[in-house]
C-alpha cells in the first residue's frame, strides 16, 4: 500500500550569521493511512522542524516529501489550498494558536470560510466543539474564557473542521497539567479511531509517546538514529541514545 507520507532524505537548514545550521539533515521516514507516528527526542534536536516541514511551514532545502502521492514542495495554488485541508497541525500553545479578540466560533468558522465549506457553518461549527468534548453552546465564548486544556480542544476542533486526514501534533500536550495531558491524549487516540486519522506524535516524553504510537522515530540533531514498532522499542532499542532516553522514563512506564 502506497504511504500517505512519504519523507525522502529530507533537510532543512537555517543561516545564523556565516554559519549553516542543518535542523533536518538527510531523514527519511514514512508515515501510513491511519498510523501514528511518535517522533521524539531532546529539546533542539530538529523535531518541529521535521514536522512542519511537512506541512509547507518550513522551507525545504532538499529531498522530497511526497503526500498521497504528490510532492508537496511543488505544490502551488489549488493544489496547496487542496493540501492543507488534508494535512493539518496542532501546536504546543493552545492560547497563543488563537485569535483572543474573536470567539472560537468565529475562529473555527474562519477555516470553513477560506475552504468554502459549503454546508451550514454554524452546524459545523457546533458539531466539531461537540466532537472534541465541548458544549456546541462555547461557540459564542472568547479563548481566554477556557482552561489550557479546552483551549487545546478548541484547536483540535479548528484543525479537523476541513476532514483532514493527517495531523501533525507538535508537543500539543506539553503546556498543559499531566491529568489535563491525560485526557486529551485519551481524545486523540478517540479521534484517530473514529476518524480513521494518521500523526505524526511529536514529544520529548517517551511515556507519553508509548500510549499512543504504533512507531517511534528517535532524532537527535537533525537525524533519525533509530526507528522502530513501539514495543520494540521499549524492550530493546538499539542505540545508545534511545538507551539514555529511556533510562529518564519513570519506572511505572517501562517494563
Amino acid at each position: 500500500m502506497t504511504p500517505l507520507c512519504e519523507v525522502s532524505a529530507l533537510r532543512v537548514q537555517y543561516r545564523r550569521g556565516k554559519e549553516v545550521v542543518r535542523a533536518v539533515d538527510e531523514v527519511s521516514f514514512e508515515v501510513g493511512r491511519g498510523e501514528t507516528v511518535g517522533l521524539v527526542g531532546e529539546s533542539g534536536s530538529g523535531k518541529s522542524s521535521l514536522g512542519r516541514a511537512l506541512l509547507r511551514l518550513e522551507p525545504i532545502h532538499s529531498g522530497r516529501v511526497l503526500f498521497e502521492g504528490a510532492d508537496v514542495a511543488g505544490l502551488h495554488g489549488p493544489a496547496l489550498k487542496a493540501f492543507r485541508k488534508r494535512a493539518q497541525i496542532l501546536f504546543q500553545d493552545p492560547y497563543g494558536s488563537l485569535n483572543p479578540r474573536i470567539t472560537v466560533g468565529r475562529t473555527i468558522e474562519e477555516v470553513l470560510i477560506v475552504h468554502r465549506w459549503a454546508g451550514d457553518r454554524a452546524a459545523r461549527v457546533a458539531e466539531l466543539l461537540e466532537l472534541v468534548g465541548l458544549p456546541g453552546s462555547s461557540a459564542r465564548r472568547y479563548p481566554h474564557e477556557f482552561s489550557g486544556g479546552q483551549r487545546q480542544r478548541v484547536a483540535m476542533a479548528r484543525a479537523l473542521a476541513v476532514e483532514p486526514v493527517f495531523l501533525v501534533a507538535d508537543e500539543a500536550l506539553s503546556a498543559l497539567d499531566v491529568s489535563v495531558q491525560a485526557q486529551i491524549l485519551r481524545l486523540l487516540i478517540e479521534l484517530k479511531e473514529k476518524l480513521g486519522l494518521a500523526y505524526l506524535f511529536i514529544s520529548h516524553d517517551l511515556a507519553v509517546v508509548r500510549s499512543i504510537a504504533d512507531r517511534i522515530l528517535v532524532m537527535r540533531e537533525g537525524r533519525i538514529l533509530e526507528s522502530a514498532p513501539t514495543d520494540r522499542l521499549y524492550e530493546s532499542p538499539s542505540h545508545e541514545y534511545t538507551r539514555t532516553l529511556l533510562a529518564a522514563v519513570p519506572d511505572p512506564f517501562r517494563k
